[in-house]
């Protein structure tokens, strides 16, 4: 099996906004465009992966002859990662994120894509899942990518890949919640958390790893975060920073620290410690993806805030 990252991505583009303040139903607001750039959950965390050294393939539905896809195909080469698995139609519309800010909150709409699903028998698409040694994405996007049936997903885990997901929902659709129990590894945020317990009815922790999963991880800004494996839980305090510039990706960069640092051969402990200094580091700068963070960057800020 190959140690190389697969991303399933609803990839979009970013358009980030300054708001005065979070509107009430009703209510209304200015909002100042600051920066539009390739962007999408799924793609932050193969592109922060790929900037600490694992090798990471895109899976993709991506509208051809489109200034929003060359901007997306700019930025997923620009990163080394592998796009040559992506797939293009004239019908496909990409999808679009809009980052509402105001100081250090914000709030994301996520307008998502419309594509055709991968076809069940493409050899291509069946060859770069059941080598993957990591399959990373999000519910709702597997749903979009594979439709109804996610039988070549689960054919891959068969051959030893494992599913990572990004938790973040409002798990209105119950297919979610099915979804997420096939998951090996979950990144997910404390709403998101609540959300899915409710559905499972009991602790999301306790009832997906009676399920299988191995790690469960979940965020809580400023308060840290907690890593449950059947070791039982282990918790880190959050790294205290002068000032936060923007949490954008914060979560997308402990998500992809961790991953790349499980594929390195990092215990858990070592890729949550890891993780959490990558996350902090990330809320120094504004958006979503700094160029210049890697693993020499890193160590620097590990030394410089755990003192």
């Amino acid at each position: 099996m190959n140690n190389y990252l697969t991303v399933i991505s609803g990839s979009d583009i970013d358009t980030i906004y300054d708001v005065e303040s979070f509107p009430k139903a009703g209510d209304a607001c200015l909002a100042r465009e600051v920066d539009t750039k390739a962007g999408g959950c799924i793609l932050n965390v193969g592109t922060i992966a790929s900037y600490f050294g694992a090798p990471v393939k895109v899976l993709d539905y991506l509208k051809e002859n489109d200034p929003g896809t060359d901007l997306l195909l700019s930025s997923i080469r620009a990163s080394g990662m592998d796009c040559s698995h992506i797939r293009f139609g004239k019908d496909v519309v990409n999808g679009r994120c809009l980052i509402m800010r105001n100081g250090d909150e914000k709030c994301i709409f996520v307008i998502p894509p419309e594509h055709p699903v991968y076809e069940k028998e493409d050899p291509e698409i069946r060859e770069v899942l059941a080598n993957s040694g990591y399959i990373y994405s999000i519910a709702h996007t597997l749903i979009d990518a594979f439709g109804e049936d996610l039988s070549l997903l689960y054919q891959a885990r068969e051959k030893g890949a494992k599913l990572a997901l990004d938790g973040s929902s409002q798990y209105n659709d119950p297919r979610e919640a099915e979804i997420t129990e096939h998951a090996d590894l979950l990144f997910i945020n404390t709403q998101s958390y609540q959300r899915l317990s409710e559905r499972y009815g009991r602790p999301a922790a306790e009832h997906l790893l009676e399920k299988g999963a191995a790690i469960i991880c979940v965020t809580d800004g400023a308060k840290g975060s907690v890593c449950y494996t059947k070791d039982g839980a282990r918790r880190m305090d959050a790294v205290k920073l002068e000032k936060v510039i923007d949490s954008t990706g914060a979560g997308d960069t402990f998500a992809a620290v961790f991953l790349s640092s499980l594929m390195k051969g990092d215990s858990v402990a070592a890729a949550h410690e890891r993780a959490t200094y990558a996350g902090a580091r990330a809320c120094l700068f504004t958006g979503a993806i700094d160029p210049s963070f890697n693993e020499e960057e890193l160590q620097r800020f590990i030394l410089q805030h755990s003192k």
